[in-house]
């Protein structure tokens, strides 16, 4: 699976359309028109995003139709901050 700094994430997500909202530990994507969100640890932009929340971000996109598994991390490695 690929890399990527939470910044990469975030962008990837915002230009899907999902909103920001964050709080003293956590940081939550919600896209009302799909139904999705995801909720994270208030990740750093500059920090890598463990594996088990980059896999489920990846699994629901698919699962949702909304990005498969390999424009996920397609589009992750488009962004030049990702790894």
């Amino acid at each position: 699976m690929i890399k990527a700094k939470f910044a990469s994430l975030s962008r990837l997500l915002t230009d899907l359309g999902f909103t920001v909202r964050t709080g003293p530990t956590f940081v939550r994507f919600d896209h009302a028109e799909w139904d999705a969100w995801f909720l994270y640890p208030a990740y750093r932009d500059d920090e890598e995003v463990a594996q088990a929340d980059l896999a489920g971000t990846r699994h629901l996109l698919d699962a949702r139709g909304l990005l498969s598994q390999q424009q996920f991390e397609e589009r992750l490695r488009s962004i030049p901050i990702a790894s």
